[in-house]
């Protein structure tokens, strides 16, 4: 597996990014909020991906890299953590 932009590039808007990662059943991380729109929409089309997490800049600043991998791995031990489509990273309490 591999990062959206060593397969098409630097700068590669999310309506290319996304669906590719849809369709590649890739998990799509951005800290971009605004990209949320694509899984609602593939979500309202009834269209299949492998899922979305949402690191936000504002969390993404507050918290470690060590505390983002945690929260990976407490992902990694649910039966399907995806299954609503999205999930958030964000500090922990």
């Amino acid at each position: 597996m591999g990062r959206i932009i060593d397969v098409l590039g630097k700068g590669t808007p999310d309506s290319q990014g996304f669906p590719y990662a849809a369709q590649a059943g890739l998990l799509w991380v951005t800290s971009d909020e605004r990209a949320q729109e694509w899984p609602r929409r593939y979500l309202e089309e009834a269209r299949g991906f492998g899922g979305m997490l949402v690191w936000t800049q504002g969390n993404r600043y507050r918290m470690r890299p060590g505390d983002f991998v945690r929260q990976l791995e407490a992902l990694e031990a649910e039966v399907d953590p995806f299954a609503w489509g999205l999930r958030h990273i964000k500090p922990e309490p």
